[in-house]
Formats: structure tokens, C-alpha cells, sequence
């Protein structure tokens, strides 16, 4: 995004899009506690694009001094058939992450797939094409504990959602960028909800 916050490197001048249910005011158009979240998505095949589809809880938005993030899927355009998977508990008393790399058969950039995560009580469980993904230890469907889920019972706080195309930083872009690179598209068939 040209000269974003005075930003003036090569690799950061694009426009990017989001797509997501609250404001940076706080405003939360629409959100929830429980339930099955699903987007069907098309990843583009890219050196630089860093797409996500992933969830923050209310009131991190205006007090982020702790947050829950849930990263149902973070694809980088370089990998067809690996994306990660992320829970994130930010801040003091009690920061943690849990993390998994998801191999795929489909080529993600190749063909639309389902990306899901089922919230319910104090648990989130990841989905790939509507099967849980497993955990590389034990096979089993791997299940990540929300430790805060009592804090987010108080405030009566809920996770809105985010679809992201992002461009990453960490991967030297090529230079000069070739003309095929110039535009890249997430395709995003649908968000739905299921509570």
C-alpha cells in the first residue's frame, strides 16, 4: 500500500484486500462464541502472498494488551500442499501458541478446498475439507484447549472472522518483479456459519 504509515520499501507498495466482520473502532458487526466456521477458498500461486482465514476475538480490538487469535489456515503461495494452523493466546499472564503444519493431497492453489474450525465449549478443532486435521504425534484429530475461554465468558466477548490476502516479508521478492506477479487473487467462494 503505497506510502502506508510512511512506507516507502519496494516489497510493501500493494493493495491487498480483507474481508472480515468488525471495525478498527471496536464495532463487531457480527460475531460469535460457538459454533462451525467454514470458507471455501481458492489460494493463489505466488512468491510473496501470505492468504489467512482466521479469527480474533471483540475485545482485543480495543484492548490488545491480551487476545486470542485463531489462524484456521495461513498459506504461503510457494507451498501447494502444506498451509499451518495457529492458536494464539497474546499477551501476560499466560501467553502460549499451539501450531500445525497441514499436509495436503489437492494442490491449494490448484482447486477450491473447505477450511473450518469448530468452537465449542473450551476447544477449537481445525478442519480441512471437512475432516479435522490430526495431530503428527498421535493421529488422533487434533484438539487445542482455549485457556481463556473463561475471560471471554465474562465480558460476554466473541470471535469475529477474517479472510486476509497478506504479502509476506520474510521471503526476498524478486527483483524486478516480474509482470505475472504484478496481480494475485484469493478467491473466496464463501464464509458460512454454523450455530
Amino acid at each position: 500500500m503505497p506510502h502506508y504509515y510512511g512506507n516507502e520499501e519496494p516489497e510493501f507498495q500493494w493493495i491487498s484486500g480483507n474481508i472480515q466482520s468488525a471495525r478498527s473502532d471496536g464495532t463487531i458487526m457480527r460475531g460469535w462464541r460457538h459454533g462451525y466456521f467454514e470458507a471455501r477458498m481458492l489460494f493463489p500461486e505466488h512468491p510473496l502472498t501470505w492468504p489467512a482465514f482466521w479469527f480474533l476475538n471483540a475485545h482485543s480490538i480495543l484492548a490488545p494488551a491480551t487476545s486470542i487469535e485463531i489462524d484456521v489456515v495461513e498459506h504461503k503461495g510457494l507451498e501447494p500442499h502444506v498451509y499451518d494452523a495457529y492458536l494464539h493466546e497474546w499477551g501476560e499472564p499466560g501467553e502460549r501458541h499451539d501450531s500445525s503444519g497441514v499436509t495436503t493431497e489437492p494442490d491449494m492453489t490448484e482447486s477450491y478446498n473447505r477450511y473450518g474450525v469448530l468452537l465449542i465449549g473450551h476447544h477449537c478443532v481445525i478442519y480441512f475439507n471437512r475432516r479435522p486435521i490430526r495431530d503428527p504425534a498421535t493421529g488422533e484429530a487434533l484438539v487445542w484447549t482455549l485457556s481463556r475461554s473463561a475471560e471471554m465468558a465474562a465480558p460476554d466477548d466473541v470471535f469475529w472472522p477474517l479472510i486476509t490476502l497478506a504479502l509476506r516479508s520474510d521471503y526476498a521478492f524478486p527483483d524486478p518483479l516480474l509482470d505475472t506477479d504484478k496481480l494475485t487473487r484469493l478467491r473466496t467462494d464463501y464464509f458460512r456459519v454454523y450455530s
